[in-house]
Formats: C-alpha cells, structure tokens, sequence
C-alpha cells in the first residue's frame, strides 16, 4: 500500500467513524456496538491475514506490541464509544484533531524528544485556548456533555501512547500482523467487560447495524492497517496531521447527515482549535528551536 493511498483510507474512515460511532449505539449500548464491531473487525482481520499468508508471530516482541495495539483497540475505543454518546459527531473528531499536540507532550515526556519552534507553541496555546471554549460551549447541555468531552479527551491520551508505542516497538511486522494481534488480544477484554456489566442482547435498528458492520470491516481492519503501515514509514507526529482534516470534513458529515448545531461559542472554540492546529503543522521554517532554552 502507497504512503498517499494510506493517508486517503485514513481521511476517509475516520472522518467517517465519528458518525458511525453515534448512529452504531442506536437502540442498543455503547459497548454492545464496540464489542460487535471489533469481532466482526478481528474476524476479518484474522481471514484476510491468512489468506495473504502473513506471519502472526507470537514472540515477545510481537506479543510487545499487540498489547501496545490493544492499548488503542481497547481502552482508547472504549472511552471515546463511551463519550460520543453525550457529544455531536463533529466535536469528538475536533477533539482527536489534539491528537498533535497529545503526541508532542507524551514524546518529550516518555519517548523521543522533539524540538519545539516559537510557532508550533503558540499554535499549541491557541489550540488550548479553543478547548477551553469546548468546555463552556455547550454547558446546557449539562454534566454528562463535560463528561463526554473528558472521555474523549482521554482517548485521545490513550492513542497518542499507544502509537507511540507501537511505533517504537514495531520495526519488523507487518500493519495487517500489528491489527490482527491488537484485536485478537483485545477480545477476552472486550468480553469481560461484557460479562462484568451485565448488559443483555439489545435489539439495533438497521442503521445501527449498517454502521457496525461499516466500522468493523473498515474502521477496525483498513482503517487500522492503513494507519500502522503510516506508522511504520512516517513519524507519529506526521501521521497526527491527518486530524487537520478529518475535522472539518466529520463536522460537515454531523451537520448534514445529522442535523447537529452548535452554540457560536463552541464554534470560536472549534475555530480556534483548527487555527492552532494550522499554525502548529504550517510553522516557518526560520522560526528559533526553543527545545534547549
């Protein structure tokens, strides 16, 4: 697979996935459509894996990095699927456009440290400034919307290390041997998650199970292939730049597939996020490096 056909799959699902997200959860639960999407997904995976005669390697290094994927498979998906039911669609893509700046901290705090020019920290606060305005925005909405929001965010944290993580630890396997393994060992969790709360079988509308199919074949299995194979070949933090256009591209899908509306202060909020953003992957080349000040 090609780095620009890669980056195209990438836009497109998870542009789409936020959506996808709200509309699986219909007439059911939350982890009811995680669950069904992830097996349908490792089901999937694992078939295509076989029929390619990939390698599943078991060694400790693979088994390293699978629970690194499970990390985002599991707990990352589990707080955002959690989250988006008291959010819009466009916002939940909005705040995983912070996905940059998450990997910039977690870098210099636990992995390889990176340089920080003038630009890229002013867009940095601008963008922080924006998610201070998320916070009030919406505040009608009451405790479950701020809920919602820190939920996201948390996932957020939890995929930034996860890719971080794989991506130190991944050199010699495959995307499709990285997915496989992420999902097949986030099974037993998701099960026992299952079994912990309790939940009976709901009954989905059509929709929600066209968009838990949709996100089992295309989020879960090429949607994660085409981003570990940018992981093995770019930075994380270049792969973080698509969240400077799936954004803008999930909150037009919100708008018009499901009449979602904002107060004007979460969009100053959302404006001033994607502004951020801007300045942080557009920075001048001459601007001074204050990673040793």
């Amino acid at each position: 697979m090609s780095i620009i056909l890669a980056y195209i799959a990438v836009i497109v699902i998870w542009s789409t996935t936020p959506l996808g997200i709200k509309w699986s959860a219909e007439d059911s639960s939350a982890l009811f459509a995680l669950s069904s999407r992830m097996w349908i997904g490792a089901v999937c995976a694992y078939v295509l894996l076989r029929v390619l005669k990939h390698p599943l390697p078991w060694h400790k290094e693979a088994v390293a990095v699978y629970f690194s994927s499970a990390i985002g498979v599991y707990a990352a998906m589990l707080c955002v699927y959690w989250g988006a039911q008291f959010i819009p669609s466009g916002l939940v893509s909005v705040l995983f456009g912070l996905s940059p700046f998450t990997t910039v901290v977690f870098a210099q705090l636990f992995f390889t440290k990176q340089d920080l020019s003038l630009w890229k920290i002013i867009g940095m606060s601008i963008s922080f400034i924006g998610l201070s305005l998320v916070f009030i925005g919406d505040v009608g909405w009451g405790e479950q919307y701020i809920q919602g929001v820190l939920a996201v965010l948390l996932s957020v944290s939890l995929h930034t290390i996860s890719a971080l993580k794989v991506k130190q630890l991944s050199s010699d396997l495959s995307a499709l041997s990285i997915t496989t393994g992420g999902l097949l060992v986030s099974l037993p969790l998701f099960l026992l998650s299952y079994w912990f709360t309790g939940e009976g079988l709901p009954e989905p509308s059509a929709r929600a199970w066209v968009s838990i199919v949709y996100l089992g074949i295309f989020g879960s299995v090429l949607g994660f292939i085409s981003y570990y194979h940018l992981l093995s070949k770019v930075s994380a933090t270049q792969v973080a730049l698509l969240t400077l256009i799936t954004p803008v591209v999930a909150l037009v899908l919100g708008l018009w597939l499901n009449h979602e509306h904002f107060s004007a202060l979460l969009y100053a909020g959302i404006g001033l996020i994607l502004v951020g953003l801007l300045l942080y992957h557009f920075e001048s080349k001459l601007s001074p490096s204050l990673a040793n000040t």
